[in-house]
């Protein structure tokens, strides 16, 4: 965790995708959400909601 944190800090325009289950860590470096689920009838996933957490004032 505290590398990806150390990464995220370096410059505004990195781009870092992260994909985990651990939401509390993941929320903590991004400013940014893109939530993923299956959709039915469907193989596979694909993105379902984005959040952006700047605009809600959360980052």
């Amino acid at each position: 965790m505290e590398l990806l944190v150390s990464i995220s800090l370096l410059d505004e325009l990195n781009t870092l995708i992260i994909v985990s289950h651990d939401i509390e860590n993941a929320l903590a470096i991004s400013d940014t959400v893109f939530i993923v689920a299956n959709q039915e009838n469907k193989m596979g996933s694909t993105i379902t909601e984005e959040i952006d957490l700047i605009k809600m004032g959360l980052c």
